[in-house]
């Protein structure tokens, strides 16, 4: 993996936005992915950018959750339709249906 996106010449560019300053920095090279539980999800993402763009001129910039109201949109649009198929309709509305059926508040 590249040890810091911000260069790798030649093919083209790619930016990569995100609201996540940590996860910003840490595609970017400038923070450690500490957490066991992240660590295969960086991981993950380093070699799709690798792989999928290795002559990109690759960049992560950080946006501000203020100025990123449409892809929160959609992000949570897709996070409620994934719950309604895997839980049914309805699977928010008073709490979070955990698996077995239960609900949390």
């Amino acid at each position: 993996a590249k040890s810091a996106l911000g260069g790798g010449g030649g093919g083209g560019a790619l930016l990569v936005e995100g609201d996540s300053q940590l996860v910003v920095r840490q595609l970017a090279g400038e923070y450690r992915v500490k957490s066991s539980k992240l660590r295969p999800l960086y991981e993950e993402a380093m070699e799709l950018l690798d792989g999928a763009f290795p002559d990109c001129d690759v960049r992560v910039r950080h946006i501000p959750r203020e100025e990123n109201g449409r892809a929160d949109e959609l992000a949570n649009g897709a996070m409620d339709r994934r719950a309604s198929e895997e839980w049914g309709d309805g699977a928010f509305e008073d709490g979070v249906k955990d698996g077995d059926g239960t609900t949390r508040r």
